[in-house]
């Protein structure tokens, strides 16, 4: 929010606001100054001698509230424009392109913070959806709250084998309390298909959940929703919704992989069996039994990593065996 003192005399006339070169702010480093005004109805389009265009909505003759800015870091920037009415457009140079600043059009907004924090003061009914700002006949529909931007998901492929993970969510979780979110994998299974990610810890760019793993190999997907814990108004741009990830959680059955892969048929070879994935929290060694073909191999070492085990004799010179887990 800007407000100008009546001495600025920042006011319509004829279309234009002010004096280009009037100082409009300062900060710690320098004075910015107006390089170009454009005004339309009640948008005031500035452009700054830092490279910047700034957008405003007009409240009264002496207060403006900043919708959007763009910034254009180290390019040449001419402070010459020309206006596309059709597409309530201003075309200005930055370096060697020509550059589009669709003024009155929703699709300037590329956050969901700017775009539904729009409302507030824009009578246009800008709204966010499937990750851009478009407009909508509909006035009420999404006008308040921004659903959370999730950057990646950890681990997003477990072992049958696990009992439990710890999943790691980075993204965008300002503010928000653990109490009002909720993340649920969707599992295609027939008995249960919802499992709830316990909410562990919460900061304000990752989660941590604990989720139980299906016994059985399947794909999953993943929903956040995050309720507001207060009673949000058009324009509000709290983190809450429903968002769903494209990528899908999956549960494999690993595939075992033995050292060495032969041996005589006198058996007592000594069997490395790797990639298998167990969770590390299991007890294994007083449950777990391994078969090759008929025949029980002996468990003398379990780890995270490998179980090694000593095979008995073939009842042929030879024979390929199956390997099974119990």
């Amino acid at each position: 929010e800007c407000t100008w003192q009546p001495y600025r005399t920042n006011t319509y006339i004829d279309g234009t606001v002010g004096a280009v070169g009037d100082l409009i702010y300062q900060t710690m480093r320098n004075d910015i100054k107006i390089k170009f005004i454009f005004a339309q109805d009640n948008i005031v389009i500035m452009g700054t001698n830092e490279r910047r265009v700034l957008k405003f909505i007009q409240s009264n003759q002496t207060r403006f509230y900043l919708l959007h800015e763009a910034i254009y870091h180290n390019e040449p920037f001419n402070s010459q424009y020309v206006i596309e009415y059709e597409h309530e457009s201003l075309i200005f140079a930055v370096a060697s392109e020509l550059h589009r600043y669709a003024y009155n059009s929703c699709s300037l907004y590329d956050t969901c913070q700017s775009c539904v924090g729009s409302r507030r003061y824009d009578s246009k009914s800008c709204i966010w959806f499937d990750g851009k700002c478009s407009l909508s006949s509909n006035s009420l529909i999404f006008d308040r709250g921004c659903p959370p931007l999730i950057d990646q998901v950890k681990p997003i492929n477990i072992s049958i084998n696990t009992e439990r993970v710890l999943l790691n969510i980075t993204g965008s979780f300002e503010s928000v309390n653990a109490r009002f979110i909720k993340v649920i994998v969707r599992f295609p299974l027939p008995n249960q298909n919802q499992f709830l990610c316990t909410i562990e810890t919460i900061q304000n760019n990752s989660l941590i959940c604990s989720l139980i793993i299906p016994k059985q190999p399947v794909e999953g997907i993943i929903s956040i929703d995050i309720k507001p814990e207060r009673t949000l108004s058009k324009g509000d741009t709290d983190v809450s919704g429903l968002i769903e990830l494209t990528e899908k959680f999956n549960v494999y059955i690993p595939k075992p992989i033995l050292i060495p892969n032969f041996g005589p048929a006198a058996g007592g070879t000594k069997i490395r069996i790797q990639n298998l994935a167990f969770d590390k929290h299991l007890d294994l060694f007083s449950t777990m039994k391994i078969f090759l073909g008929k025949q029980q191999c002996h468990i003398i070492e379990v780890n995270t990593n490998e179980i090694i085990c000593i095979n008995q004799a073939c009842k042929n010179d030879f024979e390929q065996l199956e390997l099974s887990i119990q």
